[in-house]
């Protein structure tokens, strides 16, 4: 967790473990160590907290699954074990984690090669750029400017023609550029969904893969039909505990696979981790969250202010409603519709909303709350085309002690009859 600019870790409770004392600090590896950075340098510590391996390096990576991490030292990159001593020496420009196949990427005299666990060269320094290899044994190299795919020994499986290629995921595609568009290729190669994108990310675990197209973020599956159509500002890909952050009118929340909201689009940032999620708020104040998306530290008041932030990003978003949506749909933008109605449900008995208020282009307010029979309606005013935003507060726990707060941002889309939000996601939505 991070915390005036200082790191610490807590446990999945959210009770603090490792005191808050570090300049920076990532996850723990798999061996029990997570890489710390103390007064610009960088070492490595158990999970009680005690540095095991003195903060003495300029820079250092995590441990991989081999039990080496890169360091560097004078200037030059080498590995430790995971008792800190340096069993390949520091003579590499820079250098990469290793892969499961047991090669590292390293640079030497501008150009990039692999090296094994004992330093050995296994494929020559004669690349731009090379990483570490992906579970089906290839990597993504680049060329004289062209991105191509190797195999372990240093063939050429597939040519280098792309613009640029990312790491293969473990579904066997990976994304790649060619004449300015983003597309997935199998490997051998061949398009399995087309290059239509302005950008694509990695497909993870659960089969989603983040994509760009006409300015907006959304998820595909792997056969590339959308599976989460977002009007995102920006998107990352899934982390494994299926959680993924993602962007809206220029602030940060967190959904989980179905596109339901985990923590709501209030903050300046938000990262997942494997085990934890970081958010950060406007005056760059960080905040650690469980994966059920429970904020500590976060009072009331915090909420206040980040929802003043919502108000302002929609009143933004409302001056640019009628000229984007004149552009985007001519024959029906700024329609008003008497049919298109907006209700919350979801409720469970301790979950009962305290209030929930709808803002929007046309002044929509919805008052409601109470049971979980509740529904409130508003058959006037919602404009197809037209941009909200709503503020939802719940009474949460068994004793219904805990008040907790959703907000988000959502459009009305052409055909769209009824928009609701599920007050136990907080995911607004429209149909």
């Amino acid at each position: 967790m991070s915390q005036n600019g200082l790191y610490g870790f807590i446990n999945e409770t959210g009770e603090l473990v490792v005191p808050i004392r570090f300049d920076y600090a990532e996850s723990f590896s798999a061996n029990g160590l997570a890489r710390v950075v103390m007064n610009d340098r960088h070492g490595f510590i158990n999970e009680s907290g005690e540095l095991v391996i003195p903060a003495l390096f300029e820079h250092a990576g995590n441990f991989a699954g081999n039990g080496l991490a890169y360091v560097m030292q004078s200037n030059r990159y080498g590995f430790i074990n995971e008792s800190g001593e340096m069993v390949i020496p520091p003579r590499f420009q820079q250098a990469r984690n290793f892969g499961n196949n047991g090669l590292a990427p390293v640079e030497q005299n501008d150009r990039w090669g692999l090296i094994d666990e004992v330093g050995e060269m296994v494929i020559p320094h004669r690349y731009d750029y090379a990483p570490r290899f992906a579970d089906n044994g290839l990597a993504a190299v680049t060329q004289n400017g062209r991105y191509g795919y190797i195999n372990d020994v240093g063939e050429m499986i597939i040519p280098a023609r792309y613009q640029e290629a990312w790491r293969f995921s473990n579904n066997g595609l990976a994304a790649a550029k060619i004449s300015g568009r983003w597309g997935f290729i199998n490997e051998s190669g061949e398009w399995v969904i087309p290059a239509a994108y302005d950008y694509a990310g990695h497909f993870s675990e659960n089969g989603l893969a983040s994509v760009r197209q006409n300015g907006t973020w959304s998820f595909i599956n792997e056969t590339g039909e959308t599976a989460i159509l977002g009007d995102f500002d920006n998107a990352n890909g899934f982390a494994a505990n299926g959680l993924a952050a993602v962007s809206q009118n220029g602030l940060w929340g967190v959904i989980d696979e179905s596109g339901d909201s985990v923590i709501p689009f209030l903050f300046s940032l938000a990262s997942v981790r494997h085990d934890h999620i970081l958010v950060r708020t406007a005056n760059d104040q960080g905040y650690p969250a469980l994966l059920d998306g429970t904020i500590l530290g976060f009072s009331q008041t915090d909420y206040d202010a980040a929802q003043a932030r919502i108000e302002d990003a929609e009143r933004r978003a409302r001056a640019a409603a009628p000229a984007r949506a004149s552009s985007s749909s001519p024959s029906h933008a700024r329609q008003c519709s008497t049919d298109v109605s907006f209700t919350f449900d979801g409720l469970d008995f301790d979950e009962n909303p305290d209030s929930l208020n709808v803002r929007g282009p046309s002044n929509v307010n919805v008052f409601g709350g109470g049971s979980t029979e509740a529904s409130a309606s508003a058959g006037r005013g919602l404009c197809i085309g037209g941009r909200y935003s709503y503020s939802m507060t719940v009474r949460a726990g068994s004793t219904q002690d805990r008040r907790v707060t959703y907000s988000a941002a959502f459009m009305v889309p052409d055909n769209a009859r009824r928009c609701y939000i599920n007050a136990r996601s907080g995911n607004p939505s429209c149909q």
